[in-house]
């Protein structure tokens, strides 16, 4: 049984967090009250999410990954050691976060009145471009 790392995050926005996690492929279940999460057998972990990515769709080996909201609205991250290293390594972690990002500054953007024209990978950035309304 593989034990679970809790790992603060800057995550705040639910919708963006499900949105970036949908733009990696994932197709994460969103609770109301949070959930327990599943292990490799089947087993129901003490970690508990309010949004979690299935451990069938990150492998046939893997836990449930987990973000469970905070009293302060913040997410924290619940990812198995195992996880942390096969199926959700640091990388897969750091894009989630770039994405994140690029779905809250969109959202901030078009809440101001614009629109995103051009969207670009430089390196591991994302860059866009933005356009105010007429």
């Amino acid at each position: 049984m593989s034990a679970y790392v809790s790992v603060e995050t800057a995550y705040k926005d639910q919708a963006c967090l499900v949105a970036a996690l949908r733009e990696m492929g994932y197709e994460a279940e969103v609770h109301v009250e949070a959930v327990p999460l599943v292990g490799y057998h089947g087993d129901l972990r003490p970690q508990r999410a309010h949004v979690v990515i299935p451990r069938i769709q990150l492998g046939c080996a893997a836990n449930d990954v987990g973000f469970e909201r905070g009293a302060d609205g913040s997410f924290k991250a619940h990812i198995s050691q195992y996880d942390r290293s096969a199926t959700f390594p640091a990388a897969k972690q750091q894009e989630l976060r770039r994405r994140y990002a690029k779905a809250v500054t969109i959202k901030t953007a078009v809440a101001k009145g614009y629109r995103v024209v051009e969207e670009k990978q430089d390196g591991g950035r994302i860059k866009l471009r933005l356009r105010r309304y007429a």
